[in-house]
Order: structure tokens, then sequence, then C-alpha cells
């Protein structure tokens, strides 16, 4: 894998390996990552790698487009016609009476002539062989409903581990039939997986995304192409005792080390101010990035942010959709930044890539377990140990609570009193 840099911005670039070099022509290949930071490019030129072998080991297992028209074409006939589309074979093995009643049918109203219908009707189209590289388009071209209200780095972020998945299944398996694939396959994937993780001392939760990805692409499109066993992987899940949680900053730590005079100052002033809007209020990184100018109100009693779904992104939840008022540090970053964070706007994880970075060079992170985001986790703490009552909690962190929401909830004034409670930086 290789980064190369065009004028500001960073490209990746890879040379064509050998057995594909007849399908691609590009000598090497080269895509813009579209980004000027090396530390964001390097992170997206991992997901790219695997997008490229992906391609390439559908080009090399071959498209039949010709073959799957005619073969979708009789399946749409055949439910026009009020009937489930079947093989010849399928309806061989079947019960007679539904193959005699077929011909029937057609011979009472003169088909038997119409080649197309009498396909359609008896399965004259067999199935195209359906590999493991074609699954991936299948499957996200006939979920586009899922992604309508994700912006597009959600949309990115909702893709990759697909894509990652059936790029490692094919990599073990090779670029087989959907319809082949069986629980021998899946128990040797998993016996990989269970190589892997002891060789690179990744978490088994990497693992268990990677099977639920793949018996969602798999399932879903074995589903809709009606092939038996496309979800060989259920049940395989690895233990997850070995999950990590993010710990939570100290208030003494965040106090003396992360706000200390000039910690911060060779930070870009976008990626300081985003750091310091979370510190008093505790919202996710990926809300303060997608602020807009209306959402940072400054001119008010109590200043606030409003995080609110404004039809470009998906929100986690409903209970997402709040107001938090701005205090301290935050409100001073806030008033530095009216109009938001353009520079990290649906980039979240391009943010944290550089927060982090700084954070672990400068010696700001508390231990090698922390990350930026146990700024979130440590305010949590705070409201935990200044026993602020549960619902003023989740309204200020966005999270559900397991009772009916009555009444308009606490004001912006109420809130404020709490976080000035638990602030570190007042």
């Amino acid at each position: 894998m290789g980064l190369s840099r065009r004028g500001r911005v960073w490209h990746f670039v890879k040379r064509v390996p050998r057995e594909y070099e007849h399908l691609d022509p590009r000598r090497p290949v080269r895509i813009s990552l579209k980004t000027e930071s090396e530390t964001i490019a390097r992170a997206k030129a991992l997901a790219v790698q695997e997008e490229l072998f992906a391609y390439w080991a559908a080009l090399a297992a071959g498209r039949r487009p010709e073959a799957r028209a005619h073969y979708d074409a009789a399946v749409k006939l055949a439910r026009a016609r009020g009937v489930e589309y079947r093989t010849a074979g399928e309806l061989a093995a079947g019960p007679l009476g539904d193959l005699v009643e077929r011909l029937e049918r057609l011979s009472r109203r003169g088909e038997l002539g119409n080649a197309a219908i009498v396909a359609a009707e008896l399965g004259g189209v067999e199935a195209p062989v359906l590999p493991l590289s074609e699954t991936l388009e299948i499957f996200l071209e006939g979920t586009r409903d899922r992604l309508a209200k994700k912006s597009p780095d959600q949309v990115r972020r909702w893709e990759n581990p697909r894509r990652r998945a059936v790029a490692n299944l094919i990599a073990v398996l090779g670029d087989k039939p959907l319809a082949e694939l069986t629980r021998e396959d899946a128990l040797a994937y998993r016996n990989w997986w269970t190589e892997r993780l002891r060789a690179t001392g990744q978490r088994s939760n990497t693992a268990n995304k990677d099977f639920a990805a793949l018996n969602d692409v798999l399932g879903t499109v074995a589903e809709w192409k009606r092939i038996g066993g496309g979800r060989p992987f259920s049940g395989l899940r690895f233990s997850e005792r070995d999950a990590r949680t993010r710990p939570p900053f100290s208030a003494d730590w965040i106090r003396s080390r992360v706000l200390a005079p000039g910690a911060l100052d060779n930070l870009n002033d976008q990626a300081r101010d985003v750091l310091l809007v979370m510190v008093e209020t505790g919202l996710r990184p990926s809300e303060i990035v997608n602020l807009r100018a209306e959402d940072i109100v400054l001119e008010d009693q109590v200043p606030h942010l409003r995080v609110a779904a404004d039809g470009s992104r998906e929100f986690k939840s409903a209970a997402s959709r709040r107001d938090v008022p701005l205090i301290g540090v935050s409100l001073e970053a806030a008033r530095r930044h009216p109009g938001g964070f353009p520079r990290y706007r649906d980039q979240a994880a391009g943010w944290s890539a550089v927060a982090n970075k700084f954070l672990r060079v400068g010696g700001l992170l508390e231990t090698s377990a922390h990350v930026v985001y146990s700024l979130r986790h440590s305010f949590q703490d705070r409201l935990t140990a200044a026993e602020v009552p549960e619902r003023i909690q989740a309204d200020l962190m966005g999270h559900a609570i397991a009772r009916p929401r009555y009444g308009v909830g606490p004001s912006l004034a109420q809130k404020r009193k709490w976080i000035e409670a638990i602030s570190v930086s007042l």
C-alpha cells in the first residue's frame, strides 16, 4: 500500500497484481483520498485497499449479465402471471399436481407456443451461478432504503465492514458460488479468524462484526434469490469476555493536563475546539463536527447547542436530539466557531484520528487505554458521581431511558446548573 501527494491532496497508489493485469489496465491504480491530512489518508487507504481487492476478485470471477438478465426476466414474467417461478428441476422434484396444473393452464389459454411464457411458467431458465463477489453489489443495490437518511460518511462506515467481510471471505474460501456455501465453510472461516485473533491480538468483537456483516449480506441476497443456506455464520460468535470499554479521564487529569495552558496550542484550531466543546458537554464527536450555525445558539439567556437532525445524516436514536448548555471552555470554543467546524463536517473519524494522535504524542492520554472519546465517558461519570437525576443525565447524554418521557423535561437553566456542578473548567 502506498501514499503519494499531488499538490496538497493525498492519493492511494497500488500496483495491479500480476494475476489481475489482464483485467485492470491501470498502471498503477491511483485514487484520490480527498484529504490533506496524512493521518486521515492512511486511515482511508486501508478501506480503499480492501475495496480494490474485492473489485479485482469480482473481475476475476467474471460477470454474466446476459444470463442474469434472462433469469430475472423469467421470474418477473412468472410473478406478473400470478405464479412463483421455479426452475424445471424444482418443478420435477416438487408435487406432480403443480406441474400438471401449469401445463393445463397454458394449454387452456393456447400459450404452449409462446416460448417466453412457457419458460416463465415451466422453469425453462436455469438460475445463474451467483459467486460471492457479486453478492455485495446486489445487496447494496437492494438496500438503498437503509441508507436514505445517512450522510456520505455514515454510508461509508456502514458499507465498509460489509465490503471488508466479503473480501475476507473470498480471500479465505475463494470466490465460490453462494449456493455452494456450507456450514463447513463457515467453520473453516471461523478457524481462520481464530488464528488471526491469536496472531494480531485483535478483540473477538472484530470477528463477530465480520460474521454479522456476512449474515446480513449473504443471508439477505440468498432470500432474495431463493438460494438456501445463506446464513451459515449464525451461532459462530466468539465470546466477548475480552471486550474493552473506554476508560474515562479523571477530572484531575483533564484540569491539570488536557486543559493546562498551552497543552493544545499545536493542535489545529478547529480540532482543538471540537475537543474543548466535548469537555463540558459530553457530546459525541459526530454531533459536534456536524453542528450548523443555527445549532450554535450564543445570543440566549442560556447559550447552548441544538443537537437536532437536519435531514443530511441519521441519528443514533430519537433521544440524541437535545439541547445542551454551554459553559466554561466549551462556551469559549463555540464562540470562536459560531458557524461550526466545516473542516471536519461529516468527518468525525478523521477528527478522532487527528485528536488521538495529538494526545498520544503529547503525552496527554491518562493511560494507553484512553482515547479522545474518553472525554464523553468522563462527562457521564461526573454526572453519576454528582448524583444527577436520571432524566437529566439521559437528556444531557442523549440516551434513551427505560420509562416513558412525560412532560417537556428539564429546562436549559436546570441543565446548566448540573453541568456547572460537575465542571472541570470553571
